[in-house]
């Protein structure tokens, strides 16, 4: 089955086929003429990373083959504001350029003005060319992220070409199958770049200063040395991903009883309200929304025992740093943005005749997919993952 032009919305589809189409027939004779790849020469590099934290974390793995590869050369990342912590003192790039995409604030939900929005594009994209980059490397793979690397003005530009756009790259990658896990996808890319065999282990580097700072904090919380951490990431950017709060408030009430455990609910400033609120129908829990920065999340969620969340960047962060984690999944593709493996566990609902559906918008509301996962079936999850050894609550 192919896979090109994979997307949800079918006026989507069309408008990316014609795009292709045409753009193809215009640069095809440019092709003839251009340069061959040779990684040798390569001396600037930029990787163009600009979604969201969950897309960023699933990158790592490549970020750090990309380094590896092109080990002499000057790597700059261009990245959002809402994502760059995680690649906070990361050696994996020389240079870090911020800019806050007027496509994808839109996405969260923020205030963008058009007209600004394109004013700071043509902004960003003339920092880009002073670079004189030699490869650029896109890793969403659609015309809305490509289209800096092209106009970048770098000899070459590699990244995955599914969502439109391919006609811009000099060599683009095709997934010929799918769906294929963002890991995965990333690491098409690399392959492409002539890196042989490339590992899938994602990378957060957190330090002891994050990690002293999460356990003074807990501290102050009246969580002891002995307790067992459960965190939870109860809100997702987009609703329809997000399992209830009347649910989430019956599980934690239920993990409460266990022996010594202590329940930290996380989020953005945005949500503390919120999560009060499924606080205060638990009966009990802490509350850290708006409190840890990126890195710092990953350091309390390596210090738990247990992670439970939606398909968020959060939930994306627990997998990279090894916790056994409970993924509540919803509207999208798990086989994209799912992790299986002994310590994960991924809870769905797969009889909603629209999967894989859009993210903004339920068209089944009556029948709900996040409101079919029971209570109890997460509770026996997480029994399943933090009683492995046999010992009982």
């Amino acid at each position: 089955m192919s896979y090109r032009y994979k997307t949800i919305d079918l006026p989507v589809k069309i408008f990316i086929v014609l795009l292709d189409f045409l753009g193809g027939i215009i640069f095809y004779p440019i092709e003839l003429f251009r340069k061959k790849y040779d990684s040798e020469t390569i001396k600037k590099v930029l990787v163009v990373r600009l979604d969201g934290v969950g897309d960023v974390v699933l990158s790592t793995a490549a970020f750090r083959e990309i380094r590896k590869y092109f080990k002499n050369a000057h790597i700059t990342l261009l990245i959002s504001s809402w994502a760059k912590d995680i690649v906070e003192g990361s050696k994996d790039f020389d240079d870090v350029i911020v800019f806050d995409y007027f496509f994808f604030k839109t996405f969260r939900t923020q205030k963008s003005n058009l007209l600004k929005g394109i004013i700071e594009v043509f902004k960003i994209i003339k920092r880009l060319r002073k670079e004189k980059f030699d490869l650029a490397i896109d890793l969403r793979g659609d015309i809305f992220t490509i289209i800096f690397s092209f106009l970048s003005g770098a000899k070459f530009c590699f990244g995955l070409a599914d969502g439109g756009g391919g006609f811009l790259l000099t060599h683009p990658v095709w997934l010929k199958q799918g769906p294929v896990s963002t890991v995965e996808r990333t690491l098409r890319v690399c392959k492409e770049l002539g890196i042989t065999s490339p590992s899938p282990e994602l990378e957060i580097k957190t330090d002891c200063e994050n990690e002293e700072k999460i356990k003074m904090l807990l501290r102050k919380q009246g969580v002891e040395e002995e307790d067992r951490v459960i965190t939870i990431s109860p809100i997702s950017l987009f609703r329809w991903k997000s399992w209830p709060k009347e649910k989430f408030s019956k599980l934690i009430k239920e993990l409460i009883n266990f022996t010594k455990t202590k329940i930290i609910l996380v989020g953005f400033s945005s949500e503390k309200e919120e999560i009060d609120e499924i606080i205060s129908m638990a009966g009990g829990g802490i509350n850290l929304a708006g409190k840890l920065d990126l890195l710092e999340l990953a350091s309390l969620l390596a210090f738990s025992s247990l992670y439970i969340g939606n398909d968020s960047g959060p939930t994306h962060i627990a997998f990279a740093v090894k916790t056994p984690m409970i993924q509540l999944f919803g509207p999208g593709e798990p086989e994209i943005f799912g992790h299986f493996d002994d310590k994960s566990i991924l809870i769905m609902n797969d009889d909603c005749p629209y999967r894989p559906c859009t993210q903004r918008k339920c068209k089944n509301e009556k029948e709900w997919c996040m409101d079919k996962i029971e209570v109890s079936e997460v509770l026996d999850s997480a029994k399943k993952l933090l009683f492995a050894d046999g010992k009982n609550t």
